[in-house]
Formats: structure tokens, C-alpha cells, sequence
């Protein structure tokens, strides 16, 4: 894996007419398939075709945290951060939602699908856990692993992210960017490239 830290360089970005590239990562040979900045933008957890799971420092630049996901190497094609920043949930082709305590390791929740998970969000609070399914079910989890809600049809094969609105309604898009909740940082991806983007004021 290779980490390109250039000082304050401005690049065009294809959501932003320009912005300032935080961090320019070039991972090894399998592809970047999700990815997710925490709340405070400092971690970025990146999901691979291979079923691995790379957690990166983005002040440092490097990689602090690597595990499987997916035991016979599937794409993770979801991962998002609790908003305290403790808990990682992650989700793909093995069609389980994981949710893994990011202090001690541990995977606290691991729930099985019908079809593989596309998409994956928590809740404002933490409590809960939306997932997309290729069933085209958008099921809402809590953290105990009850399912709490569905809805047929909620999603599609396209879908690549879900989020919960203000008022608790879940939605579902075909996003795969990711961003600060605040937008101060943007994080996309191209195959085995992935920029941390600061948008242009």
C-alpha cells in the first residue's frame, strides 16, 4: 500500500469543482468497494473486494487497523461509523451486517441476510442499525439485533447507501462517497484509489 501526503495540493474532485487533497491513498491489488469517514473526520474505514476491512489514521496517513470481514474473501460493499465513533459496522457479499467494537475488536452483532447487504447506517443515537439488502428489503436493526422495522421494496440492487433523516425515516441512495457529517471532509474512491478531499470554501 502506498500513502501520498502532498502538502496543501489542490485537485479537482468530481463532487467538487475543487478542493484541497488531505490524504491520497493507493491500496494493493483488490479494488476499494466502501468507504466511511467517522464523525470527526480523524478515521476512514475502507471495505475491499477481498473481504478485508483497513481502518486509516488521516492525520498520520497510515493504516492502524486491518481485519476480515468476510471469511471467504467477498467484496465488503458497506461500512459506517457509529456516531461516538466506537462501533464500525460493515456488511457485503457474505450477506451478514457485523458491528465490531473498534476499541477491543470484538464483533458485538452479526446478523444474516437473505441476499448480500449493499449498504449499512447507524442511527443519530447509535441505537440503530438500517441496512439494504438485494431482497430489496431496507430493514432497521437495533443494536440488540431485533428487527425493529422493514420496508419491501425500500431498496434496489443499485442501492449503495442508506441514511437516517432527522425525523427517523430511513433512506436509501446509490452514493458512494463518503463525508464528515459536517462536510469539512469528503472521501471517494476509484477502484484501488482512494482521496480524502477538503472542499474548496
Amino acid at each position: 500500500m502506498g500513502v501520498h501526503r502532498p502538502p496543501l495540493v489542490r485537485t479537482p474532485s468530481w463532487w467538487f469543482s475543487e478542493g484541497m487533497l488531505v490524504l491520497a491513498v493507493t491500496t494493493d491489488e483488490y479494488r476499494c468497494v466502501s468507504l466511511a469517514l467517522n464523525s470527526d473526520g480523524t478515521l476512514l474505514a475502507v471495505g475491499k473486494s477481498n473481504g478485508m476491512v483497513g481502518i486509516w489514521d488521516v492525520r498520520a496517513g497510515e493504516a492502524i487497523r486491518h481485519f476480515l470481514h468476510d471469511l471467504l474473501g467477498g467484496p465488503v460493499r458497506a461500512v459506517a461509523f457509529s456516531a461516538d465513533g466506537r462501533l464500525l459496522a460493515t456488511a457485503g457479499a457474505d450477506r451478514h451486517l457485523k458491528v465490531r467494537n473498534l476499541r477491543t475488536g470484538k464483533v458485538i452483532l452479526r446478523r444474516e441476510h437473505p441476499g448480500e447487504v449493499l449498504a449499512v447506517a447507524f442511527g443519530p443515537g447509535g441505537a440503530l442499525i438500517a441496512t439494504a439488502c438485494t431482497d430489496g428489503v431496507l430493514r432497521v436493526w437495533s443494536r440488540a439485533g431485533k428487527v425493529e422495522s422493514q420496508v419491501d421494496g425500500g431498496c434496489s440492487a443499485s442501492t449503495r447507501s442508506v441514511a437516517f433523516s432527522p425525523n427517523g425515516a430511513v433512506l436509501a441512495g446509490s452514493a458512494t462517497e463518503a463525508a464528515t457529517p459536517d462536510g469539512s471532509l469528503v472521501a471517494t474512491t476509484t477502484g484501488n484509489e482512494i482521496k480524502v478531499l477538503r472542499p474548496a470554501a
